[in-house]
């Protein structure tokens, strides 16, 4: 497994990762989006059962109305009295002035209609119907089933009360035929949902009056399910519909007064669930958008921040296993882990670098050391063939300076000759003390003198760079235990970097004087130049070994450290200072002996 996945890029890990975070939170939409469905489901159950409430106690008021109203009429004269004309005029009149009624009439103990609102072809027998046989029973008010009324030829429930005259004898009934259409559209069309239906049905599941219209008179497709809820009293119930649809039905009877008639509410659960599958897929289409951006983001960002920084590390490691120490990353340093990688590798890049250059330049060192040995010997010879013939050259200038007068140009001449023979003299004497390896020695030494002749040593060198030499000795030729050789070397050192530091040209000044510090006398040199000076940031490194600001073909760094050990091997003091504004100035001192 582990390889498996080491087989995997970055960037497709993070996309696995993405993923991760992704399924939590589809697990959490789903979760929400049943429970809301729940929700939705129970909440349809209520409002079904909510409306088929409404409409049942709103029908109730319809059936007391009826009630107060077959009241009244059974005691108007003209039912009284039995005058036919002038009570279906009435009852035509209160036909107008109620819609909802289909007809009103008066039906005789014998069980024909004397009186109807509506005309009557023939006579109408009306003895085997409920209400006339329920009214007759109990001697007032009673209720009737399902109808087609014979005169009516529609749907109904009709009313009826018993009506007495100047006897305790019933004389016949009092009906109202109450329109089925008029009890269904009683229903509020705006409290059904969308694709629901109202049903009045008698508990058989047949038709009575259906919004929106519908066949009445017909069984419901359900109608099973219908006699088991009424059987059993359920309210609400979840059935399957023909078409595969569910369906939510409510029933609820409408009354004592009214029998097995029942207002029953249908509405589909689609409808029911409309809102909550709405919400659950805007949820479902934001987190795959979420989703989309996420890894988008991820791909983009994965190579962005984490494969080009990582091939950039492996890119660079691969440069350096190949030999290129100058291969360096190229990222940022600050920041976070693959940051503070690349700082590391840059880091460990730079000391091998270096390492490596230190060990260019100590190979170098050695090279030169070689070249300064046979050099040497070449000097010391050279120096010895070049006496030779500047002896013969003195002694020829010496004759002639003997032999003529001091006027003559002969005389003149030989002066000449013999100032420059010295001079040549000199030279090639510093050159083979110079070149010399002796043992370090412990001999009083004049250092003023010796950066006298470092100076002359150096006068070539000096005019060519166009540095004009100042001598301000002021320590009365003082003497130290040393090594003159060793002096020279310092001298030679401390002259060089001066005129180095003076590419242009300008003035170099050699003071020397008797110091008192740290409760000693001390011999004092002090190498000025015209230069830039020494920067702050670099003056704490200018002692250090290999430390140099030079090209690496004019300069070793191991000037100023060696003249450094130097002078303290002697018990002296080497540094440098650099006043603003100025050049630099090499400071060296060595203790004169006491006494």
């Amino acid at each position: 497994m582990a390889r498996r996945v080491s087989r995997i890029s970055l960037r497709s890990r993070l996309l696995l990762l993405v993923g991760a975070a992704v399924v939590p939170a589809l697990f959490v939409i789903l979760y929400t989006g049943l429970k809301h469905r729940r929700a939705e489901v129970l909440d349809a159950k209520e409002r079904a059962l909510s409306l088929a409430r409404a409409v049942s106690g709103g029908h109730e008021d319809a059936i007391f109305q009826t009630r107060l109203l077959l009241s009244a009429l059974a005691r108007l004269p003209e039912v009284q009295g039995r005058d036919r004309a002038a009570c279906s005029a009435l009852f035509a009149d209160l036909i107008r002035q109620f819609p909802r009624y289909l007809n009103f009439g008066v039906v005789g103990t014998d069980g024909f209609i004397w009186c109807s609102g509506l005309p009557m072809e023939s006579p109408v027998d009306a003895s085997f119907r409920e209400y006339f046989r329920r009214a007759m029973a109990a001697g007032g008010f009673a209720t009737g089933g399902y109808q087609v009324g014979t005169i009516t030829r529609k749907a109904s429930i009709n009313f009826g009360h018993a009506y007495y005259g100047g006897s305790a004898a019933i004389q016949g009934v009092v009906f109202a035929a109450l329109d089925l259409a008029w009890l269904a559209g009683a229903v509020d069309r705006a409290l059904l949902p969308p694709g629901g239906r109202f049903t009045l049905i008698d508990q058989e599941g047949r038709i009575l009056a259906r919004l929106p219209g519908g066949q009445a008179g017909g069984l419901l497709a359900h109608a099973p399910l219908i006699r088991r809820m009424a059987a059993e009293k359920m309210t609400v119930a979840d059935r399957m519909g023909r078409d595969g649809a569910r369906w939510l039905t409510a029933l609820v009877p409408l009354g004592e007064q009214l029998g097995a008639i029942y207002a029953l509410v249908d509405i589909p659960l689609h409808t029911a669930l409309e809102e909550a599958d709405r919400v659950f897929v805007r949820s479902l289409l934001a987190l795959g958008l979420i989703a989309a951006f996420a890894f988008a983001a991820a791909w983009a960002g994965g190579r962005w921040f984490i494969q080009e920084p990582v091939e950039g590390l492996l890119l660079s490691a691969r440069r350096m296993a190949e030999g290129d120490l100058k291969a360096r990353t190229g990222l940022p340093h600050e920041g976070a882990e693959l940051n503070g990688l690349a700082r590391a590798f840059d880091e460990m890049a730079e000391a091998l670098e270096g390492a490596a250059r230190e060990n260019h330049r100590k190979q170098e060192l050695v090279f030169r050391a070689e070249k300064l040995s046979t050099l040497g010997v070449l000097t010391a010879g050279a120096a010895h063939e070049i006496l030779n013939p500047a002896n013969i050259i003195g002694l020829h200038a010496q004759r002639l300076i003997r032999d003529h007068p001091e006027e003559s140009p002969e005389h003149k001449s030989g002066e000449v000759m013999w100032a420059s023979v010295q001079r040549i003299t000199d030279i090639c004497g510093g050159l083979r003390r110079f070149s010399r390896d002796d043992a370090p020695r412990n001999e009083p030494v004049s250092p003023t003198r010796v950066a006298d002749d470092c100076l002359q040593l150096l006068a070539h060198k000096l005019r060519l760079a166009s540095v004009r030499v100042e001598r301000a000795f002021g320590d009365g030729e003082s003497q130290v235990l040393g090594d003159r050789n060793r002096f020279m070397q310092i001298f030679l050192n401390l002259i060089s970097n001066a005129v180095d530091a003076m590419p242009g040209g300008g003035t170099l000044t050699v003071r020397t004087a008797v110091a008192e510090a740290e409760g000693r006398r001390w011999w004092e040199g002090r190498f000025e130049d015209t230069g830039t000076g020494i920067p702050p940031a670099v003056m704490p490194k200018i002692f250090d070994p290999f430390f140099t600001t030079k090209p690496e073909d004019q300069g070793t760094g191991l000037g100023l450290p060696v003249s450094r050990q130097i002078a303290e091997a002697h018990e002296g003091r080497l540094w440098a200072e650099s006043p603003p504004g100025k050049g630099a100035v090499l400071v060296v001192r060595f203790p004169i002996p006491e006494g």
